[in-house]
């Protein structure tokens, strides 16, 4: 572990949150290690890539299904809804019935979060669709929709949004 090359499977959020500080600190501790990383939107692709040996570990969104893993729970990622900060926030997800949103285009956490909305009764309205969370973001603080992220993909510090818990009433 002190010399070689590691390469690191990730998505989107966990790239931005995780991923620096083990980077980091990898770097900082094993300075003759190599360290790659790569970035897929999808759980399959990255799965793909680690039973090639491609990746020597990856971030998933959910455990797989595979003997050949060996997979270990890192955290939970509860996912929470954003709100433009200058109209009334909607905390309910049931509530969200003709309310335009923004999404990503069908992912593993999107098609999650799509079965949800159903489950309580809501045809999901998407108005705006990207992969990039910022995006998603950016496009709730101007005042576009709503938009349902995991945790880990906003930026807590935005004022122009306000980040609602939705107590599991989305599973993570």
């Amino acid at each position: 572990g002190e010399v070689g090359r590691l390469v690191v499977g990730s998505f989107q959020s966990a790239s931005v949150s995780i991923l620096p500080e083990v980077v980091g600190r990898l770097r900082r501790e094993r300075p003759g290690l190599t360290v790659r990383c790569v970035e897929a939107d999808e759980n399959d692709a990255l799965l793909a890539r680690l039973l090639a040996d491609e990746l020597d570990l990856t971030f998933l969104v959910d455990m797989p299904d595979h003997d050949a893993i060996d997979a270990v729970p890192v955290l939970v990622d509860p996912f929470v809804l954003l709100n433009p900060a200058d109209h009334e926030p909607i905390v309910d997800p049931a509530l969200l019935g003709g309310v335009a949103m923004i999404g990503q285009s069908p992912c593993a956490c999107q098609l999650s979060i799509g079965a949800a909305l159903r489950q309580h009764g809501v045809e999901p309205d998407y108005v705006f669709r990207t992969n990039d969370n910022a995006a998603v973001q950016a496009m709730v603080r101007a005042g576009m929709g709503c938009a349902i992220l995991p945790r880990l993909a906003v930026d807590a510090g935005d004022r122009g949004v306000v980040v609602s818990d939705l107590g599991g009433s989305i599973p993570p």
